[in-house]
């Protein structure tokens, strides 16, 4: 079996749900089944979202988050901050683009895949906050890209980038996102509580566990591995908490 080094990426502008966690186990048990590593990154893509907290206010829910992987088991072998490390991201991007830096700009359209300029652009995102992505992930050493179907759009941008600056094309999947049996996202904006929340209300790890296993997987004793990955989207029945 090929080594897979794998990553997760929550940005800092919330406590991580039942979502984030399938993601996490999903690309934590590829890694560690194949021999390979599995990198924790925080992207400061906060401002691109409308978010506004300080650095201290992401520090501890960065904290957080490293708190809610290790209840499930989830260690990363190691961890990345790119509002940390910005200026070595600075020295690579310039490296990278022929001793000229992206341009930090946004570039918003109203449909994707489009061409912008001479870039390729798309929805909510843009060109520089992508080749950032491709940038740390060539450096992380990640050859297995597993994330939720709503960045698919960024898949043609990120193959593209790799192909312009000559770096080794990653294996992408896009998993279906995780769904209430009401129709709502597992998230924050889908009023879904956050792993926080369910532990304070006494919801047992565990019992989250099985909630994700029976919903997400073709068999639910065997592992998070993607040959095991219902491609459809999910239903999970709502939690109440106290």
């Amino acid at each position: 079996m090929k080594t897979y080094n794998t990553r997760f990426n929550p940005t800092t502008n919330g406590n991580l749900h039942l979502g984030h966690i399938y993601l996490a186990m999903v690309n934590y048990t590829m890694a560690k089944r194949s021999g390979g590593k599995f990198i924790l990154r925080f992207d400061d893509d906060q401002e691109v979202w409308g978010y506004r907290q300080t650095i201290e206010e992401s520090n501890i829910i960065a904290d957080q988050m490293k708190a809610d992987l290790e209840l499930f088991g989830i260690v990363p072998d190691g961890i990345l901050s790119q509002r940390a490390n910005n200026s070595l991201m600075m020295d690579i991007l310039h490296d990278f683009n022929d001793g000229e830096i992206l341009e930090t700009s946004y570039v918003w359209s109203d449909n994707s895949p489009e061409v912008v300029g001479n870039d390729i652009s798309y929805c909510a995102y843009n060109y520089p906050m992508t080749a950032e992505k491709v940038a740390w992930d060539f450096m992380s050493e990640i050859n297995l890209l597993i994330r939720g179907e709503d960045l698919i759009t960024e898949a043609c941008l990120y193959s593209a980038i790799c192909e312009k600056w000559r770096l080794p094309q990653i294996r992408q999947v896009y998993l279906p996102r995780l769904l209430n049996t009401d129709g709502k996202e597992l998230s924050k904006t889908g009023g879904f509580p956050t792993i926080v929340e369910m532990v304070q209300s006494g919801v047992d790890v565990d019992e989250m566990v099985s909630l994700l296993q029976f919903s997400c997987l073709k068999s639910p004793l065997e592992g998070w591995v993607l040959e095991n990955i219902l491609m459809q989207p999910k239903l999970v029945t709502p939690v109440e908490i106290s």
